[in-house]
C-alpha cells in the first residue's frame, strides 16, 4: 500500500518478450544517439587535434562512458558525440590567429564561413565534421596589437 496516497499499487504482469522488446528499443535508441563510428572518431580527431591544434583528453569518472570524445582546444573543454549534434550550441574559441586556424581547417577540407560585421572585422566560423559551428575569435591580447597597428 502506498502510504502517502492511501491506495494500493498492483503490479501488472508483463510477458518476457515485451520486456525484452522494450529494453532492446530503449538500448538501441540510446546507442544511436551516442555511439560514434570509427570513421566519425577519426574525423573528430582530425578536426579538433590537427586542424584546431587541440588535444584529446579523458575526463575523470563515468563521463566518457557514453561514447563521447573530449578535446581541449584553446582552453575550452569540448565534448564531441554523434548525439549532441542537434542540441549542441555553437562553440566560441578565443585563439591567437583565427585566420591561420581557418586556413588550416579549409586546407583539411572542412567548411569555413567568413562574415563581415559592422566594425569592418571579419569573424570566422568553421564547422566540425558533425555540422557544429565553431566561432574563432581573436584573443584580447591579439586585439590590442591589431588596434595599435
Amino acid at each position: 500500500m502506498c502510504k502517502s496516497h492511501g491506495f494500493e499499487r498492483k503490479a501488472r504482469p508483463v510477458s518476457p518478450a515485451s520486456a525484452r522488446a522494450v529494453f532492446r528499443e530503449t538500448h538501441m535508441r540510446s546507442r544511436r544517439r551516442t555511439v560514434m563510428t570509427p570513421s566519425e572518431e577519426r574525423a573528430a580527431r582530425v578536426f579538433y587535434r590537427r586542424a584546431l591544434k587541440g588535444r584529446q583528453v579523458w575526463p575523470a569518472g563515468d563521463a566518457c562512458a557514453n561514447g563521447s570524445l573530449w578535446f581541449l582546444v584553446a582552453g575550452s573543454l569540448i565534448e564531441v558525440s554523434g548525439g549532441l549534434v542537434s542540441t549542441a550550441k555553437p562553440i566560441v574559441l578565443d585563439v591567437d590567429d583565427p585566420d591561420d586556424l581557418a586556413q588550416r581547417c579549409w586546407d583539411a577540407g572542412f567548411t569555413v564561413l567568413v562574415n563581415q560585421d559592422s566594425t569592418g572585422r571579419a569573424p570566422v566560423s568553421v564547422f566540425d565534421p558533425f555540422g557544429r559551428r565553431v566561432d574563432l575569435a581573436p584573443r584580447e591580447s591579439t586585439l590590442n596589437v591589431y588596434r595599435s597597428a
